[in-house]
């Protein structure tokens, strides 16, 4: 007795996902109308006060704005449903998204840098230092709002792309307060405070998405943190009835983690039996892992060794073939292969 079995949490869940991409739209609405509102004046207001900070402020927070339209573009992506071409749906795109904004936020970074260098060697008074020190002290409070704003709902959802935005969003208001004290400094005979502070903040803005950036690229991988692994096999081999547990494999799909498991089963057990073991494991593991949705179990009765090609499904390609032929049997089977 060869068996699988599958099971998809969303199978008694089918409104949540909808609902969390309907809170996550509203808040990237709400955060670009911030934005736009935001940055427009203080374009202006860098221009017309002379302040190579504040201007820069207000032309970063215009891209943020264009930084929103990847993640609506994720976020309509991953409501498609699974089709025959994307059997396993389009979740993955999230990540990928997610990867856009960091990309985006490290050029941002390197910006601030190159002009904050410029500042350094090219020092410019500011004409309307008062008119330049409270747009620059808007921009800070109202990316502060939208970055507490885009994390909150983003660690709500689980949304990789949302929150990374909103840590984005808090660095902006550090930057716009290094504008701030520059500003303030200069007429006090120091105008190159508002450089080195974005030196400062631009190089901490990349040191904060070398990390994130990491974590993305290893699931578009299919990376796993290993004690994901080890929560799935304490949660199957406390379960009666397995006697070993053959393979564990887990992968990220944008916000959820998918998992195939491989057991040996007491082989007293009937079809009947097994089902309802694998009913147990997938409803344990279901709600002991975060994050985890979909569980599709392997089993076979002990003693009868898993061949290879039945645990795997039919090999594609002469060369899978010959791989195996050459594992089992030496290098002669290669001729038959």
């Amino acid at each position: 007795m060869n068996c699988t079995h599958a099971h998809d949490h969303h199978d008694n869940d089918t409104h949540a996902p909808r609902s969390r991409s309907s809170s996550v739209l509203r808040i990237l609405l709400v955060s670009g109308l911030l934005l736009l509102a935001l940055a427009l004046p203080e374009i202006v207001a860098g221009l017309l006060a002379k302040s190579r900070g504040l201007l820069g402020d207000g032309l970063h927070n215009l891209l943020d704005v264009l930084g929103i339209l990847p993640l609506l573009f994720g976020l309509w992506i991953v409501r498609r449903t699974p089709s025959e071409r994307f059997p396993y749906g389009l979740g993955k795109a999230e990540t990928l998204t997610a990867l856009v904004v960091v990309l985006l936020v490290f050029s941002s970074a390197l910006t601030t840098i190159a002009l904050s260098v410029w500042g350094l060697l090219h020092p410019l008074p500011v004409a309307l230092p008062r008119l330049a020190m409270i747009m620059a002290l808007v921009s800070a409070v109202v990316n502060i709002l939208v970055g507490f704003l885009q994390v909150w709902g983003g660690k709500g959802s689980n949304d990789l792309a949302l929150t990374a935005s909103g840590y984005h969003a808090l660095t902006d208001a550090g930057l716009a307060l290094g504008v701030l004290a520059g500003i303030a400094a200069a007429p006090l005979g120091y105008p190159r405070v508002d450089a080195v502070a974005g030196l400062l903040l631009g190089a901490i803005l990349m040191r904060s998405t070398l990390p994130r950036a990491r974590t993305l690229l290893s699931r578009l991988m299919d990376g796993i943190d290993h004690g994901i692994l080890e929560k799935i096999r304490e949660g199957v081999s406390s379960t009666p009835g397995i006697v070993s547990i053959d393979d564990v494999r887990a992968r990220w799909v944008g916000r959820e983690i998918h998992a195939e498991i491989a057991l040996a089963i007491d082989p007293e057990l009937d079809t009947r039996s097994a089902h309802e073991l694998s009913e147990e494991i997938q409803h344990r593991l279901l709600h002991r892992i975060d994050n985890l949705t979909r569980v599709f179990v392997h089993f076979h009765p002990a003693g009868d060794e898993p061949h290879l090609h039945r645990c795997l499904g039919p090999h594609r390609t002469r060369r899978a073939v010959a791989r195996h032929a050459q594992t089992h049997q030496g290098p002669s089977a290669l001729l038959t292969a």
